[in-house]
């Protein structure tokens, strides 16, 4: 292969994969827009499948999950500012969190191994960095200890990934004014906080109706 076709064919097949999605593009589609032969297409993605898998192998992180696995790395605000900030950026801009070509993967990986390998390796490196962040939660003190830090990071990463599909799929998706309020109370859900006792009732001789 010469030199610079590569990263042309990537290019082409990026762009494709997320303007029209898998089911509509292929071989001879990315040989078009590049003006390449099909035959040297194939030897990048020989079908649909390899070429979604050595797009995304390339793909940078969206600038959400960018953000919070810098925050794992070098915590740079107080954690539950960092995940709000997070909640609110992906509800009005679903694809800062996932990039519509990876969820494309996401949805064939269990028919691909080799898909599925490069999709469970971006999924390990979004799972450890959210688990980092919830651990900064805990470390301030605001995690109940019956919560279990891998499941706090999959459910946010759940969270975060449904809501860029839905957004992806529906025609009147619009961010409901009240995400971002909703979240911080769902946040709050991991804290540490005893529910008061209610005291016994007072015995009583009479019967009374409640309407």
């Amino acid at each position: 292969m010469k030199r610079g076709q590569r990263e042309r064919i990537l290019a082409a097949a990026a762009e494709l994969l997320a303007e029209r999605g898998i089911a509509r593009i292929g071989r001879r589609e990315v040989a078009t827009a590049t003006d390449l032969p099909a035959r040297t297409v194939s030897e990048i993605g020989p079908t649909r499948s390899d070429l979604l898998r050595v797009v995304v192998e390339s793909l940078p992180f969206p600038p959400i999950s960018e953000a919070l696995q810098q925050q794992a790395q070098q915590p740079s605000v107080p954690a539950m500012q960092a995940l709000l900030t997070a909640a609110r950026e992906v509800l009005g801009s679903p694809a800062a969190a996932w990039d519509t070509r990876e969820i494309q993967a996401l949805a064939l990986a269990r028919y691909d191994p080799a898909l599925g390998a490069v999709v469970q390796h971006r999924l390990d490196q979004r799972r450890a960095a959210l688990t980092e962040v919830v651990r900064q939660l805990r470390g301030s003190g605001a995690v109940d200890d019956t919560i279990d830090d891998d499941a706090a990071a999959l459910h946010l990463l759940a969270v975060g990934l449904g809501l860029s599909v839905i957004a992806g799929a529906s025609t009147d998706w619009n961010a409901p004014s009240g995400w971002t309020g909703l979240s911080a109370r769902l946040l709050e859900s991991l804290a540490a906080v005893e529910l008061p006792t209610a005291a016994p009732a007072a015995a009583v001789s009479t019967w009374r109706a409640r309407v």
